[in-house]
């Protein structure tokens, strides 16, 4: 859909194969697609709208979407990736991968600290 920056989403219905219909993820838009996992729920992360270099995320929990977070001191200029790193047995994190803003080449990395990320 040209010029609709909002992020949708959709989950797998309990048939296991048929899917909900898509819906907008509330107060997410972003210039570029979203990175995602699952960790005690659905895990998304964006980059803001153009203009906005600003890095958000949101967690799904209880049947609904927590409102958007900007990480402080965090900015790119593509989308980042998220992923589960295990650091200890039985221990397991998110982990947040992104390329620094504007010319700046380098990969940054980020844990999930409880319920919020390190910026």
């Amino acid at each position: 859909m040209g010029g609709d920056e909002r992020i949708w989403w959709h989950r797998l219905n309990d048939d296991g194969r048929t899917w909900t219909g898509p819906q907008p993820l509330p107060g997410a838009n972003s210039s570029v697609g979203p990175g995602g996992t699952n960790f005690a729920g659905p895990l998304t992360a964006w980059k803001g709208v153009d203009g906005d270099q600003d890095i958000w995320w949101s967690q799904r929990r209880d049947g609904q979407w927590r409102a958007p977070q900007k990480i402080s001191g965090a900015a790119t200029s593509f989308d980042p990736e998220l992923g589960i790193r295990q650091y200890d047995l039985p221990g397991f994190e998110p982990v947040m991968l992104w390329k620094g803003d504007n010319d700046d080449q380098r990969l940054w990395r980020n844990p999930l600290n409880g319920s919020s990320y390190i910026g």
